[in-house]
């Protein structure tokens, strides 16, 4: 897929380089020239660093949940998937022909940019932006082989300290998130994703 979308890149510099190389060939001032330089390469030079801070940003999240599930590798939806995209999955793994669980866990585009736009301080992140930080911990809970959507969940609840951790934010910071999940977002769930008594203390799911 980095691949393609490099190859894709490439291509449309090529694209942009060899429209500035004919207009320069044709009877025209430095002037426009240059501006069709700008004009064109703008765009291919945006596209770039976005796709720059994309890969960044999923290489951030892959090593947050390495210790979940070590084999995880995240990938965060692009903006031209979002506009064919016509479920409502926050994220989601695939499973393989042979039954099983995909090494790579897919995030929607709006929980990746809720988790790039995480504030430093930790009572300032939005319920988006909690629920974001679960979304990412649950989709790594499911390539670890977990399959049932209600025991992700519960994991991914109490993984959360471990995962902000890696991200930079610290346990407590963790623990708060998980707390506005369980208080905030999970009674809302549907019951796939609820089973309150094994995800309770003392319960089957309780680590």
């Amino acid at each position: 897929m980095i691949a393609w979308r490099l190859y894709g890149l490439i291509l449309l510099a090529g694209v942009v380089v060899w429209a500035v190389w004919w207009v320069a060939q044709a009877d025209v001032s430095p002037k426009v020239v240059a501006v069709v330089a700008v004009v064109g390469l703008t765009p291919v030079v945006y596209v770039a660093y976005q796709e720059f801070a994309w890969q960044r940003n999923e290489s951030r999240y892959t090593k947050a949940v390495a210790p979940i599930a070590a084999e995880a590798v995240v990938r965060c939806q692009r903006f031209t998937e979002a506009l064919l995209d016509l479920d409502n999955y926050s994220g989601h793994v695939v499973y393989t022909a042979d039954g099983r669980i995909d090494t790579v866990a897919h995030l929607d585009r709006d929980v990746c940019n809720d988790l790039a736009r995480l504030p430093r301080q930790v009572t300032a992140a939005s319920v988006d932006q909690v629920a974001a930080v679960h979304v990412l911990v649950h989709e790594a809970e499911h390539v670890a082989g977990v399959i049932t959507e209600a025991e992700a969940d519960c994991y991914a609840i109490q993984h959360t300290p471990e995962v902000a951790v890696r991200l930079g934010y610290g346990a407590e910071a963790g623990q708060e998130w998980a707390l506005r999940y369980l208080r905030e977002v999970y009674p809302r769930m549907s019951e796939t994703y609820r089973n309150t008594t094994a995800c309770a203390p003392g319960g089957q799911w309780d680590l």
